[in-house]
């Protein structure tokens, strides 16, 4: 699903070496609306936005850590629509929590 809306990656190899690219066939329109939806949270103040706070200060660009949050929407749309449920921000906020190792 990610591959087709333009925000997953694609791997291509070879002679033993493995290269990620942005696939160029997408369906460009839908794109656009997933990269400016996370762009929208990415500038509010929801969970969304803290995601992508917490990604940047943990090494990740700016770019990539808005791509996270394209596919964690997508993600969150997908499961709504397969299962007819209602948005539930307690599952994306428990993302936010520490990870704890036992």
């Amino acid at each position: 699903m990610w591959k087709y809306v333009g925000i997953g990656l694609c791997r291509r190899g070879s002679g033993g070496s493995v290269t990620l690219h942005v696939p160029n066939q997408v369906n460009r329109v839908l794109k656009s609306a997933v990269l400016g939806a996370a762009m929208n949270a990415v500038g509010g103040d929801g969970e969304f936005s803290r995601l992508h706070e917490r990604w940047v200060k943990n090494g990740l660009t700016a770019r990539m850590a808005r791509r996270n949050v394209a596919r964690l929407q997508t993600a969150v749309l997908w499961g709504m629509w397969k299962s007819g449920g209602e948005y539930r921000c307690d599952r994306i906020a428990r993302l936010l929590e520490p990870v704890t190792v036992s």
